[in-house]
């Protein structure tokens, strides 16, 4: 196997806090397409935040996703849908009961589709992707860039982000954005693997939800409730899973 040598981003300071006090966390390859090529992740010892030290430029990422990995995920996200996403509706309704709500993320719409009533809007980067949501759920659907998006301010009452925001060069910048959408009592909703759960610290570089180069973030509870809070959101609730 091959390790990139060290660059400028894995010398540099904390990308969620700016703290300085960080160590390698593990080196591990790309296993969804069985590569060889070692990517390092570091650890901050101040916030917990967990990065992809020398990503892919984003002009190369599509080269680590492609149409099986595309396809992988559709399914995943077809399997079982009332049942799949129940948990999440029903904490969603513990606040909202109706209203304007964007997926951020969508896939195929499986979770769009349970949420009968609502007034319903979904992102999705891959077309193909988007193109069989908006066939199935029959709502808008827009094919590109969340940053590209053309919501308005304070015109959303829920957004949801499902195993997003571990993928993003800019959490920060996305979530600048996202949150000037939400009127002023709105709801965000966000899911992201624990990289502080038992099966990470098990399984290592083989943890599921680990997905080298693709994820450049990895967020324990600690580090995503700073995320949240530096964007100015207040929290309402926060939770684990005992596995991913």
């Amino acid at each position: 196997m091959t390790k990139s040598p060290q660059s400028d981003e894995e010398s540099a300071a904390c990308p969620l806090c700016g703290g300085l006090d960080r160590r390698v966390f593990l080196d591990g390859p790309d296993r969804f397409h069985s590569r060889k090529h070692l990517y390092r992740v570091l650890q901050c010892g101040g916030c917990s935040c967990v990065w992809l030290a020398n990503p892919p430029l984003p002009g190369m990422m599509s080269e680590h996703y492609g149409e099986h990995y595309h396809d992988v995920i559709a399914a995943s996200g077809e399997d079982d849908a009332e049942v799949r996403w129940s948990g999440p509706r029903r904490r969603i309704e513990r606040y909202k009961s109706a209203g304007a709500l964007l997926d951020i993320g969508c896939n195929t719409g499986g979770f769009l589709r349970t949420m009968v009533g609502w007034e319903r809007y979904g992102i999705e980067l891959d077309p193909r992707t988007a193109a069989r949501a908006k066939s199935t759920v029959g709502c808008e659907i827009f094919v590109g860039d969340v940053l590209n998006a053309p919501f308005a301010p304070g015109s959303l009452d829920v957004i949801t982000c499902f195993d997003v925001v571990e993928h993003l060069y800019e959490p920060r910048r996305f979530l600048s954005t996202v949150v000037r959408w939400l009127k002023p009592d709105g709801l965000l909703y966000v899911r992201v693997p624990n990289i502080a759960s038992w099966e990470a610290s098990m399984f290592r570089s083989y943890w599921y939800g680990l997905e080298l180069p693709r994820h450049l973030f990895h967020f324990s509870p600690r580090s995503i409730r700073r995320l949240m809070q530096s964007s100015g959101l207040e929290e309402v609730f926060l939770a684990t899973r005992s596995c991913y």
